[in-house]
């Protein structure tokens, strides 16, 4: 086995250590992620991603927006009731939250609740 099929195999172990099938613990008590979006808006307009499509938008009254910091406060405060936390946590779904002024402050926020587990993948010395 070369070093790199080795380093391989060690982060693969280490990464599935938590690993849960979905289908053996349904019904769950405590959602495993949850995806907030900080703001809808995105000033890219790919071809593959209805975000940047105005009229596409436009047909479904979508609205654009940011998330103002309170609501995100709220849903925060929210999923802290629950008995476990968070397997992750994504602060991005349809737009670009670093369009959000507030999104570094949600971040401390989330952090600082712990609503989610931290995620630290394992040390791996550079190749």
């Amino acid at each position: 086995m070369s070093i790199l099929s080795k380093k391989i195999a060690d982060y693969r172990k280490n990464w599935n250590s938590d690993y849960k099938r979905l289908g053996d613990n349904l019904p769950l008590d405590t959602p495993w992620s949850m995806m907030i979006d900080p703001s809808n808006l995105c000033n890219f307009k790919c071809i593959f991603c209805p975000t940047g499509d105005k009229e596409l938008l436009k047909s479904y009254n979508r609205p654009g927006g940011i998330m103002s910091y309170s609501m995100f406060c709220k849903i925060v405060n929210g999923l802290s009731d629950f008995d476990e936390k968070l397997k992750v946590l994504n602060l991005v779904k349809d737009g670009e939250p670093l369009a959000n002024g507030n999104f570094c402050k949600m971040v401390r926020y989330a952090k600082k609740k712990g609503i989610a587990k931290g995620f630290k993948p394992p040390q791996m010395d550079p190749l």
